[in-house]
């Protein structure tokens, strides 16, 4: 069973992170235009032909550092938003169990 106690900390988790995992979102889509900016202007600023700009851009020092950071607010956007889930079904199953307890369901 899962405690009333249990069901209050996972409201208050969602509650002080509502802000954290928006801002972590933001930040997701901020590092994916910013590593889509840096392939294309070192890509424009190169010679050659296109898929030689295209392999000088993916291979920058620039771009990889940009495709890390992208990766890391991926998964620090992801690692909260699958708490906050995860703590959403700790509440819906309580409510299950607590419906079927007061139908008389689950003694």
């Amino acid at each position: 069973m899962i405690p009333y106690e249990r069901v209050e900390q996972a409201l208050q988790y969602l509650a002080e992170t509502d802000v954290r995992e928006a801002e972590y979102k933001a930040e997701v889509e901020s590092a994916k235009r910013a590593m889509d900016e840096t392939f294309k202007t070192i890509a424009a600023a190169s010679d050659g032909t296109v898929l030689q700009k295209e392999a000088k851009a993916g291979n920058s020092e620039q771009y990889k550092e940009a495709k890390v950071r992208y990766i890391e607010s991926i998964a620090k956007h992801g690692a909260v938003k699958n708490e906050r889930h995860r703590n959403e079904l700790i509440i819906d199953v309580w409510r299950s169990i607590n419906s079927a307890r007061n139908k008389g369901q689950i003694l």
